[in-house]
């Protein structure tokens, strides 16, 4: 997606459901108004970039560290690079917390979070992709490990 595509359409009308744009356009206008919304201090981001590409996703995993670095947020991704640079990571399966610690501390340790992103790493060598395919792969991992 690149804004200059929706400059002069900026009173577009959307769907209630957002049904006529994309996925990952969905995705940038919900992050886009957390950012502006200054007063809330927790901020709880669900799957926030899973619908765009690895670059896009990169740019917006910086935008959130920069912009919400006094602000509590609470990420949901099964693409583990979004995550690999928070604080902690929680690790759950079955809602059950299985570790609890620094994504480095994890790697280190060799528990579940590191496997997980082993096996992401894996197959982002194997098909090349720099980790867009392989999201539902690691999602299917996580459901049976």
């Amino acid at each position: 997606m690149n804004l200059h595509d929706y400059a002069d359409n900026l009173h577009q009308h959307i769907s209630n459901h957002g049904d006529d744009i994309p996925t990952g356009t969905k995705q940038m206008l919900s992050v886009a108004r957390v950012l502006a919304q200054k007063d809330h201090r927790i901020v709880f981001l669900d799957e926030f970039s899973s619908g765009i590409d690895m670059k896009t996703d990169a740019l917006l995993q910086k935008t959130v560290r920069d912009a919400f670095a006094d602000r509590t947020v609470i990420i949901i991704a099964h693409r583990l690079k979004t995550i690999a640079d928070c604080d902690r990571v929680m690790v759950l399966n079955e809602g059950k917390i299985l570790e609890f610690a620094s994504p480095e501390t994890l790697r280190k340790e060799g528990g579940y979070f590191a496997s997980l992103m082993d096996e992401q790493e894996r197959l982002e060598e194997m098909s090349g992709d720099s980790g867009e395919k392989t999201m539902d792969s690691t999602h299917q991992i996580s459901e049976t490990v």
